[in-house]
C-alpha cells in the first residue's frame, strides 16, 4: 500500500487500522495440524490459536501496532517506520520484542514446545 497524504494521510490510515482491529477478529494465523484433524488435534489447534491471539493482544500498544502492521497487513519495515515516524531499526527492535514475547507466552502454555534458555 503506497503511503501518501503526509501526516493527515498517515493519521487517517492509522485511524482506519485501529477501527478494523476493534471490529475484525485477529484471524491471519491459520494453524492446521493435519488435513483431517482428530477432535483432540482440533482442540489443541484452537487452544494454540487462542494463546497466540492473547499473546499478541497483551503486547504494549506500539509494539502490537507494529507487529500487526507487518504481520497482518504485510507492510515492509520501511513503510511502517514512515507511517509511525520511527526509524527502521526501531521497527526491527519492536518486532524482535513482539516475536520473543509471543513465543514465551505460547511456550509457557504448551510443554510440547521445548524451552530455550538464553543468557541475558
Amino acid at each position: 500500500m503506497p503511503v501518501c497524504g503526509g501526516k493527515n494521510g498517515s493519521l487517517n490510515y492509522l485511524s482506519a487500522k485501529a477501527q478494523r482491529q476493534i471490529t475484525e477478529p485477529f484471524s491471519h494465523l491459520d494453524i492446521e495440524l493435519s488435513r483431517d484433524p482428530a477432535p483432540d488435534q482440533q482442540m489443541i489447534s484452537a487452544e494454540l490459536q487462542a494463546k497466540i491471539t492473547a499473546a499478541v493482544e497483551s503486547l504494549p500498544p506500539r509494539c502490537k501496532m507494529i507487529f500487526k502492521l507487518v504481520r497482518e497487513d504485510g507492510l515492509r519495515y520501511k513503510d511502517v517506520a514512515e507511517i509511525l515516524n520511527l526509524t527502521v531499526n526501531t521497527v526491527d527492535a519492536q518486532m524482535v520484542i513482539a516475536v520473543k514475547r509471543i513465543s514465551e507466552k505460547v511456550q509457557a502454555h504448551f510443554s510440547a514446545f521445548p524451552q530455550k534458555h538464553v543468557k541475558k
